[in-house]
């Protein structure tokens, strides 16, 4: 049986609606309603408190499954962080280059705000907990290295200008 209809049935047993589920837990009802529906999962700390207040272990909560779909959807969130920081990375990359190509300041403000939304996306990348493949980790670094280097430039070109 997948958590999802554990949890229904938990509540249900018990005679709780979603809406006093979650205030007993400190949840929104809506995060209740995702997990029922197997549109999310409850953090570490909900599964504690869903454990105690139905008296089961968390390991009766959770099946092999429901371990599995939560790492899937783990990596599938770190990925999408890899991506979304690379195509900030070209994005800075152009801004830099129109603006050597145009020497107009204010691509310069492009360029930042794209390096910024990079640093912050490989940092969640990086420091994320699903599976990250070493070649990509090796990539990311580089990148991050090339992309350090590149704002350095470009802001002692901006205080030159």
């Amino acid at each position: 049986m997948k958590f999802s209809e554990k949890l229904k049935n938990l509540r249900k047993q018990h005679n709780l609606t979603q809406g006093e589920l979650a205030k007993k837990i400190f949840v929104t009802r809506t995060a209740i309603s995702k997990w029922e529906t197997d549109m999310g999962y409850p953090s570490i700390e909900s599964l504690k408190q869903l454990s105690t207040l139905f008296n089961v272990s968390v390991d009766e909560l959770l099946s092999d499954e429901d371990i599995k779909q939560k790492q899937q959807l783990e990596k599938t969130k770190n990925q999408t962080f890899y991506w979304f920081s690379m195509v900030a990375y070209i994005f800075a990359v152009a801004f830099a280059i129109a603006f050597l190509a145009a020497k107009i300041k204010y691509l310069l403000i492009g360029t930042y705000v794209f390096a910024l939304i990079y640093f912050i996306g490989a940092g969640v990348y990086k420091f994320g907990k699903a599976y990250k493949p070493k070649q990509k980790i090796f990539i990311a670094v580089r990148l991050s290295l090339i992309a350090i280097l590149t704002t350095l430039i470009f802001v002692i070109g901006f205080i030159n200008l």
